[in-house]
């Protein structure tokens, strides 16, 4: 049978996008041998290139520009679609010819997306990697050393500096013995410059000798996935990186949010306080937890 061809236009947003992985998921499972052309940011595509599928991309930074979208259109116009999948504010799917078309309308920041083929199932967002895993750490460290991934971006969510992340740390080590001669990883977007970010790097490389912390900004997407799959804990103020945590399995995933509040259906931890020996504490009770409870509880 020919293979059909698919259309993906993808959420402009960073979290949202990443989240429709689960949509994309499904529908590859639902048809394998399909050739699906994605539409999406170039700082998207990182999200859905190891997909298992014949997947090709068509790259905008905003669509919202009229030249950019009517590039788009004109690329698209003329072509015959099995399927078009829009995941977002689009008004070219209207325009374009398709046997089905599933135009999905949904809340800003959503954990999970609907099935295009079972509308009452939900599918959180799926982590295709690759086999290229050596992830860029000290030869030093021991295979079985705890890692700390540190995830600072969108610092302004929380009120924490690089000096707290750093005591964190340290107090780690003789709250739990889990986490004894742990090692701390700093994940920061280099895509994404942020001086409060920069800030909180600097104060971590200050404040934790080098054999004890690495700082990783252009790691791959497929090598993120592979160290937080190692992690023992992921902290910081990224919902990205705490999604992702998920989704890798990481054993307990905290975020600090200024507000103290856990939005609906939260699929990781929260944490609200403000002090390092209070959350060292809290870690060490939750992950002492894990081992007999799946669920784990939130603190503000």
């Amino acid at each position: 049978m020919a293979s059909q061809n698919i259309l993906f236009l993808a959420p402009n947003s960073r979290l949202d996008a990443f989240t429709a992985t689960g949509v994309l998921n499904a529908l590859i499972k639902h048809e394998p041998e399909a050739d699906i052309t994605i539409v999406c940011h170039p700082n998207y595509i990182q999200f859905y290139e190891n997909a298992p599928a014949k997947v090709s991309f068509l790259a905008f930074d905003d669509l919202s520009q009229w030249r950019q979208s009517l590039t788009l259109a004109g690329q698209l116009l003329g072509r015959v679609y099995h399927r078009i999948v829009a995941l977002g504010d689009f008004r070219l799917p209207y325009f374009l010819w398709a046997k089905h078309r599933h135009i999905f309308t949904f809340q800003p920041d959503a954990y999970r997306l609907p099935d295009l083929h079972q509308p009452e199932i939900n599918n959180p967002a799926t982590l295709w990697g690759n086999d290229r895993r050596h992830l860029p750490l000290p030869e030093t460290l021991a295979a079985d050393a705890p890692l700390i991934v540190v995830a600072p971006g969108e610092a302004g969510r929380a009120q924490w500096g690089g000096k707290l992340y750093a005591e964190l740390a340290w107090r780690l080590a003789t709250a739990h013995e889990s986490y004894s001669n742990a090692h701390m990883v700093v994940l920061a977007n280099s895509d994404e410059p942020d001086p409060q970010v920069s800030a909180i790097v600097e104060a971590i490389e200050k404040n934790i000798p080098p054999g004890q912390r690495s700082v990783l900004t252009d790691l791959a997407f497929s090598k993120k996935i592979a160290l937080l799959q190692r992690a023992r804990v992921m902290v910081g103020t990224d919902r990205l990186y705490a999604r992702m945590a998920v989704q890798a399995g990481t054993p307990i995933v905290v975020r600090f949010d200024a507000s103290g509040q856990a939005p609906a259906n939260c699929p990781y931890n929260l944490y609200g306080g403000t002090q390092a020996t209070d959350l060292a504490s809290f870690l060490a009770e939750e992950f002492a937890k894990a081992a007999t409870d799946d669920g784990l509880s939130a603190k503000s």
